[in-house]
């Protein structure tokens, strides 16, 4: 096997494994919900209460951007544990690993930095 491809063997019992890929589902599925729900917030308030403040405007769309890639993230990484779930046999790929913990962490700091762009956004309104 080439090394990309060398199995990981996880020291857990099958059901810590699964019941973890449960959990990680499930945080995913939050964080898209979060994620949906602050696109929404900062689209209904960049239309109504902070429209007069244009030179902001581009952190409005940058928190939007960061929310969306969020979102595709955790699908992403939502489909990939449904798909371990389905054909699951206790071994992760090197590569595997690799690519959840790069979706995973991008999704969750994604969230973060959408959060940040937006106070940047409102920031002008309250000062």
């Amino acid at each position: 096997m080439a090394e990309s491809e060398e199995k990981v063997i996880t020291n857990a019992p099958i059901n810590a494994v699964l019941e973890g890929e449960k959990l990680l589902y499930d945080v995913m599925k939050h964080l898209t919900t979060l994620s949906s729900g602050s696109i929404l917030l900062v689209a209904t308030l960049a239309g109504t209460v902070f429209h007069n403040y244009p030179p902001t405007r581009g952190w409005a769309l940058a928190s939007i951007l960061c929310f969306v890639v969020s979102i595709i993230c955790s699908v992403s990484l939502m489909l990939q544990v449904a798909n371990n779930t389905a054909r699951f046999g206790g071994t992760f790929t090197r590569q595997e690993v690799r690519i959840r913990d790069i979706a995973h962490y991008a999704a969750a700091g994604l969230f973060v930095l959408g959060y940040v762009c937006f106070v940047l956004y409102a920031l002008p309104y309250f000062t």
